[in-house]
């Protein structure tokens, strides 16, 4: 595979994740680029790779975080509610 055709591969399946993919594309595609600037382009997708990857695995963690947040909220709501109904417990026995 030529460099060109890969990075217009690559450059495709970048499109929905960087807003400059699309315009590069069209440039590799429709411009005759000088082997350093498509040199160039290479490395700069592999940082644009490198960081979604990145960015990734930061979502995966604040999602993470986020539910462990909400499982927490759920055990406390769940420790209120459980002490309550033993408050109202202890009172029906004490009144009885």
């Amino acid at each position: 595979m030529q460099k060109k055709e890969y990075l217009l591969k690559i450059l495709t399946k970048l499109e929905s994740v960087r807003e400059l993919a699309p315009w590069l594309k069209a440039l590799v595609e429709y411009w005759n680029l000088w082997e350093d600037f498509l040199d160039s382009l290479m490395w700069t997708i592999e940082l644009w790779i490198r960081s979604a990857n990145s960015e990734i695995a930061r979502i995966k963690i604040k999602k993470w975080l986020d539910a462990l947040w909400r499982m927490k909220q759920i055990e406390e709501q769940s420790s209120f509610k459980d002490e309550k109904e033993l408050a109202w417990l202890d009172e029906l026995l004490n009144n009885f």
